[in-house]
């Protein structure tokens, strides 16, 4: 009788067809009470000084609610503001959930309405600009969430909140996780920054952290985290639970934040789904590792080889301490194609155990060639300086010199210089001071003998000279003077007297082809030793002189 008077008073409802049939059916299939739970909320319902009015389509707090409810939810609604005085009946409110509608700022009135306010929860809504006296007068919050809101702060906003627990600002669009300059929030457990667009923790991100010695778990999941500062972490030592799914992190940023983590007292930690984990060796996941109670690293593609693998598996295989949720499932092998889709426990780490040759083979290598690139480095730029002593240490035993006595008896002079006039300061700066006793040069316009005329000096002075010694500058090529007297009269007087007495010594990094076409030399003509090159480097001239020295003491007879 109930269910047919039930049909009856549906059919003779003047409401649509279709919904008299939805009705009908609902009733059939579910039962009463079913079909009639699901009809449109239209009220708030309140129970055990709970109040819902959510889902209500309200635009403003209803005021005929019980003065003594501690909670209030006023979620998914039309609400564009939080009304202090529409909340100033319920002012023992502890709980107030206002998320899900389109809110766009807080009120400072609010938390003085509602003094002793625990929970604020505003995720959903359209407050861009969150400032300091916004939450001012919230010292009673225990948990604020304020995600999806992009929110901009300024100045100190979360200054005042000295019993905050947990703090939701996910989905906000914050360029930094630096969410102050000041130490604050001493009370802080819980802080979740995920989904953000910061990509780099810079070292004093969570310096605002350094008083809360609570904190235990930072949610960093889906950031697009490419740098990790040395120290970033050091402010929330005492973290106990990170967790980072789906920041898509290579494998160079995971292996810096392992580094930072291990300053940490880290127990739980996450990096499943789309972390690009293929990898998990030793020398970066096992100091991380070492007083996990549980890791989350499922949905990852690892590369299960020896080379990846190996000690993670053995890892698995011998650690009591760590749970792995999942294990046999979500841990599954993406390469080689041997073990694709397969779990990473069903790697055989037998295949592995020969290993020990090739180890030793690639460290010897190694070494090997990191010793010849350490040589190429030293040769290349301080191969002068190695020069420079060995010749030292030759030529303390056999002497500066080849030459035999009798053939440095036959000149005046240990070498006849020859440069443009631009050049005479730097000859008189630093040929100049190494005559003595044992060498003596002869320049031109000093030992010229007087009265004598230019070219027959010139040539006198050339045949008393041991070695005729060039001053390689662009200037020396563009004098005419050196260019059509002395250097043609110099290689006469060398092919002549079957000599190899040329020395060239470079001021200016001059082509052979230019050498060639003004001098009629080439750097190919010579002996190795008598071509030097001048280093403006004051720690280089000692080098010089002894490499001119050399050079001037090389023999002038000819190689058969």
């Amino acid at each position: 009788m109930q269910r047919q008077r039930l049909v009856s008073e549906a059919m003779r409802s003047p409401r649509s067809l279709l919904l008299t049939w939805v009705i009908v059916i609902c009733y059939f299939m579910t039962g009463p009470y079913h079909c009639m739970a699901s009809q449109k909320k239209t009220s708030c319902s309140v129970q055990d000084g709970r109040a819902d009015c959510s889902h209500l389509s309200l635009n403003a707090t209803p005021q005929n609610l019980p003065r003594n409810i501690t909670s209030l939810d006023m979620s998914h609604n039309r609400l564009v503001g939080i009304s202090p005085e529409s909340l100033s009946p319920y002012n023992g409110l502890l709980h107030l959930d206002v998320s899900y509608n389109s809110i766009t700022k807080l009120d400072v009135r609010l938390c003085q309405t509602l003094p002793q306010l625990q929970t604020l929860i505003i995720e959903h809504n359209e407050v861009h600009l969150l400032k300091k006296d916004d939450l001012s007068h919230c010292t009673s919050l225990t948990r604020l969430n304020m995600a999806s809101n992009r929110l901009k702060l300024q100045g100190e906003p979360f200054s005042s909140l000295k019993n905050l627990q947990f703090l939701d600002v996910s989905t906000n669009k914050l360029p930094s996780a630096k969410l102050s300059s000041q130490p604050q929030l001493p009370s802080l457990v819980n802080l979740n920054l995920a989904f953000n667009d910061f990509s780099t923790l810079e070292k004093d991100d969570f310096s605002f952290l350094n008083h809360s010695p609570f904190l235990r778990v930072l949610n960093l999941s889906t950031l697009p985290l490419k740098k990790l500062e040395p120290g970033c972490l050091d402010p929330i030592s005492g973290l106990h639970t990170l967790i980072m799914d789906g920041s898509n992190m290579d494998s160079q940023v995971i292996s810096k934040l392992c580094l930072e983590l291990s300053g940490t007292s880290i127990e739980t930690l996450s990096l499943q789904k789309k972390n690009l984990i293929t990898t998990v060796r030793p020398e970066v996941f096992k100091t991380p590792m070492r007083n996990l109670s549980l890791l989350v690293m499922d949905k990852n593609p690892f590369d299960c080889t020896c080379e990846s693998i190996l000690w993670f598996v053995r890892w698995l295989n011998n650690t009591n301490v760590t749970r792995l949720p999942n294990l046999r499932d979500q841990y599954t092998c993406n390469t080689p194609r041997a073990y694709f889709n397969q779990s990473v426990m069903d790697f055989d780490t037998l295949s592995c155990k020969d290993m020990t040759p090739f180890q030793a083979l690639y460290v010897l290598s190694s070494t090997v060639v990191l010793m010849l690139m350490v040589t190429a480095l030293v040769v290349r730029f301080h191969g002068w300086r190695i020069q420079f002593y060995w010749n030292i240490l030759i030529n303390r035993t056999l002497g500066f010199s080849d030459a035999s006595v009798e053939e440095g008896r036959e000149f005046e002079y240990d070498a006849y210089i020859i440069h443009a006039e631009e050049d005479s300061r730097w000859v008189e700066r630093m040929m100049v001071p190494l005559e003595n006793e044992r060498c003596r040069f002869c320049l031109q316009d000093r030992d010229g003998v007087p009265g004598m005329p230019l070219l027959e000096s010139i040539v006198d002075n050339m045949k008393m000279s041991r070695k005729i010694l060039f001053v390689v500058t662009e200037s020396l090529l563009k004098d005419p003077w050196c260019r059509r007297f002395k250097a043609h009269h110099a290689l006469n007087e060398v092919i002549e007297a079957s000599r190899d007495s040329v020395v060239l010594v470079f001021l200016q990094d001059v082509h052979d082809y230019k050498l060639s076409r003004s001098l009629f030399l080439r750097r190919g003509m010579l002996r190795s030793r008598c071509i030097l090159d001048w280093h403006c480097h004051k720690e280089r001239v000692p080098a010089f002189h002894q490499k001119l020295l050399i050079a001037l003491g090389m023999t002038n007879r000819l190689k058969e």
